[in-house]
């Protein structure tokens, strides 16, 4: 019989940042908080945190990554400013103005997705979920940052195993920060749809996520996933009788 995730501990940080010093967001508290709801809801230690700057960003995530244990299912959600720089991908804090005005800081000034995801993955979880509400393309007024031409925007975070991460839209497509209930991203609004239905895998979740922002984005948005799972049982709300009411 497969191992399923039904018999772990789940963690889960949330991190929403909107009161940025350039292009400040508006939803971005809501989605974390909103799905840090849900996911207490079924079962989650989830812990959410706001508008936070780098030193308190990075702080947040190392205080996190301490706490996990070996197979832990992990969820680690990320709504706010994101961008690529050379290859790589980035979280913006909310002082994000020296990082404008110096791109090539990123290393110092931004938080590097692809060293969380390897970081947590050392801690020998049953598996990661990791979920990017952010755009990567380099354009203002939309859920990103903006940075000089040279930056690299066709570079894609790379899995490691036992993770699925998810992009809330595609390369080079500027997010929807809104949706049909006005409080949070187009990506969220589907996420906190579909994440709570009963018996219902990750991949089948991110299924109906991904074509519901399709189809409310009339084809112009897409979700983008990269699944290195090593396992297909990886549920949030498993029950054999009843439901989780959300």
């Amino acid at each position: 019989m497969a191992t399923s995730s039904l018999r772990f501990p789940k963690r889960a940080l949330l991190i929403g940042n909107n009161d940025y010093d350039v292009n400040k967001l508006q939803r971005c508290k809501n989605d974390a908080e909103d799905v840090a709801n849900q996911l207490e809801r079924l079962g989650f230690e989830a812990t959410s945190h706001f508008n936070l700057k780098y030193m308190g960003m990075t702080d947040k995530i190392n205080d996190f990554l301490a706490n996990i244990m070996e197979n832990d299912l992990i969820v680690f959600f990320f709504s706010g400013h994101g961008t690529e720089w050379h290859e790589n991908n980035y979280l913006i804090p909310i002082d994000n103005k020296a990082l404008i005005q110096r791109p090539d800081r990123h290393q110092h000034l931004a938080v590097s997705s692809q060293t969380i995801l390897e970081s947590m993955k050392k801690k020998n979880p049953f598996a990661i979920v990791f979920l990017l509400d952010c755009c990567r393309v380099h354009s203002e007024g939309t859920k990103d940052l903006p940075v000089p031409s040279d930056s690299t925007i066709a570079s894609t975070i790379k899995g490691v195993a036992g993770s699925l991460v998810v992009f809330a839209y595609g390369p080079n497509e500027n997010a929807f920060d809104r949706s049909p209930n006005t409080r949070n991203s187009l990506f969220t609004y589907h996420l906190l749809k579909h994440i709570g239905e009963r018996n219902l895998k990750i991949d089948e979740i991110m299924c109906r996520v991904c074509d519901g922002v399709y189809e409310d984005s009339a084809g112009q948005l897409y979700t983008y996933r990269l699944s290195s799972l090593q396992t297909s049982q990886v549920y949030f709300n498993f029950t054999t009788t009843g439901t989780v009411s959300l």
